[in-house]
């Protein structure tokens, strides 16, 4: 499932915009000044395919809706039905096939920390809510998780639940918004918080999300190391029989090239690349060429051959995707090289030979390195990414070769990107691809522009 089009009405009351996506190259540029609505936008696509409704009760707007590749599309209204409560906010998420509406529900749009503030108004107005669902005692300092709020206030906390339409429609398609604070420890993957000590704030660090990634590359890394290995002892245990029996049918296959030496040649050069990866161990040994002539020697090398050939192309997409993540940064990271292994997953060397860890990046450098290894190691093929002005972090330079980095990682991993920005250094030559936000026709006479 994919967009093909987004639109919206009455932005903050005066913003009228539609955005096309590019279906074929797959990157889609909204480009305008700040105040337009561009971070608008992503969040409001964002907000509706995580079933966060509360963005649709917090923002001025009339109608925001998405068409779809199969040629439903999703419009989301403001809702105030009679005899609703003044305190009660809601949106219409309609389903729509040609132009007819098939059906539609009332969405209540305010969001958790908003139902947990109000209710703490009346039994303990000294708490103050902090981001990760959390809230602090501003007498002491004290902070405490929502699942404490409930059993020491009696807070109540009700889920919402969708129709099952409306539950698919927002499962449909992985989508992930890429922002400038995409480094904070909120921003990582989630993972069992400590119990703050009384007096405790909690604490955040720009670098704890790319410590995160690095974690998580050892362990795609290990798994696909041991599935190397099964794959291995797989072959290995069943080769002889294979060889007596000739039951080498795959051999049979079409080859690039059936020289044996250049067969073997190339995989000594794969096994190069795996090692340089830090997804095969230094100690692996490269293949001789054979010196003697055998009887049958060329069939029973081929046939081994074909089962190495076999066991290392486990480790292909991983690869690709890890001399991306190296070629992409190489020139971003003056001074320094990445090294991979897969007990480390990824840190880097500096020009001095000295290790740095990846926390020791500067924000810049750990904010490109996170972009980049958001969208390759996205394992969801078709998400949509929203990317949030990368120009911020990013001096000239890397703002230059930003969008080419994009193409070449849609050529691997085919997602859809778009990409909200006001630097015109981002585009560069690629005007094409941009959807430039139009002011309102008398946007002299509006006041109060959202940001």
């Amino acid at each position: 499932m994919r967009i093909t089009s987004f639109e919206v009405e009455k932005l903050f009351g005066i913003f009228d915009h539609t955005v096309k996506l590019n279906q074929e190259e797959r990157v889609t540029i909204v480009y305008g000044p700040n105040g337009f609505g561009k971070t608008t936008l992503l969040r409001l696509i964002r907000a509706f395919f995580s079933a966060d409704f509360e963005i649709f009760g917090s923002t001025p707007f009339k109608r925001f809706s998405m068409r779809l590749d199969d040629g439903r599309e999703i419009r989301i209204e403001k809702a105030s039905p009679p005899g609703d409560s003044p305190d009660v906010s809601r949106c219409l998420i309609s389903e729509l096939i040609g132009e007819q509406v098939s059906r539609s529900h009332l969405a209540p749009t305010l969001g958790l920390q908003a139902s947990v503030a109000r209710q703490l108004e009346e039994v303990a107005p000294f708490m103050r809510p902090l981001r990760d669902d959390r809230w602090e005692d501003i007498r002491d300092g004290e902070v405490l998780s929502l699942d404490e709020l409930r059993s020491r206030f009696g807070v109540r906390v009700e889920k919402t639940n969708l129709p099952d339409w409306l539950e698919a429609a927002t499962s449909a398609i992985d989508v992930r918004l890429i922002a400038t604070q995409r480094l904070s420890e909120s921003s990582a993957p989630a993972s069992k918080p400590e119990r703050p000590r009384i007096g405790r704030r909690i604490r955040r660090t720009s670098s704890a999300a790319i410590v995160n990634y690095a974690g998580q590359l050892s362990d795609t890394m290990r798994d696909a190391f041991l599935e190397y290995g099964r794959r291995s002892q797989q072959l290995d245990r069943t080769f002889v029989v294979r060889l007596l029996t000739k039951d080498f049918s795959r051999k049979n296959e079409p080859l690039p090239d059936k020289s044996l030496k250049s067969r073997i040649d190339n995989l000594n050069e794969k096994r190069r690349r795996l090692r340089e990866a830090g997804l095969l161990t230094r100690d692996d040994q490269e293949l001789p060429q054979p010196q003697y002539q055998y009887p049958y020697i060329e069939e029973i090398l081929s046939a081994y051959l074909q089962d190495v050939e076999d066991k290392l192309n486990i480790f292909d997409k991983l690869l690709a995707k890890i001399e991306l993540l190296a070629t992409m940064t190489k020139d971003r990271l003056k001074f320094k090289v990445m090294v991979f292994s897969q007990n480390e997953g990824f840190t880097f060397r500096t020009a001095s030979g000295e290790l740095l860890s990846p926390e020791g990046l500067s924000s810049g450098e750990q904010h490109i390195l996170i972009q980049i290894y958001d969208l390759l190691f996205s394992d969801k093929p078709d998400s949509l990414i929203l990317i949030d002005e990368p120009e911020i972090s990013l001096h000239v330079a890397w703002q230059l070769s930003f969008l080419e980095g994009l193409h070449q990682i849609t050529s691997l991993v085919p997602h859809d990107i778009v990409l909200a920005t006001h630097s015109p250094q981002i585009i560069g030559e690629r005007w094409d691809l941009t959807v430039e936000l139009q002011e309102p026709p008398k946007a002299g006479d509006s006041e109060g522009l959202a940001q």
